[in-house]
């Protein structure tokens, strides 16, 4: 959301979720720094909250893994979108806590 808020200057993530559905976008999931996750589109809106925190080590690659995990639980095992941002979260709360877009061990 920081992006978001930083170059269209949206005051909050629902005002995001808002403009990018009102362009089109079926599905939209807005990240809010770690904090709550905010979602809304054809199957409803809603907010994941209560997410586990870390301090990052290095925030590289944070967002492409959650979005990768995110449409994996998605497309692969069908999971509702509730899930698949919860899924999408634990891959990236752990990337966070390695240095450089490449993690040497495998996450499960």
């Amino acid at each position: 959301f920081d992006d978001e808020n930083r170059y269209f200057g949206d005051p909050d993530p629902q005002t995001t979720l808002a403009r990018y559905l009102a362009c089109g976008a079926r599905q939209v999931v807005v990240k809010a720094g770690g904090a709550a996750v905010y979602y809304g589109g054809v199957e409803g809106q809603g907010v994941v909250e209560g997410l586990v925190r870390e301090t990052p080590v290095d925030t590289t690659s944070a967002g492409d893994s959650f979005n990768a995990a995110y449409l994996a639980a998605r497309l692969e095992r069908e999971a509702d979108i509730p899930t698949a941002i919860r899924c999408a979260h634990e891959l990236s709360r752990k990337v966070i806590l390695h240095h450089g877009a490449l993690v040497r061990q495998a996450l499960s």
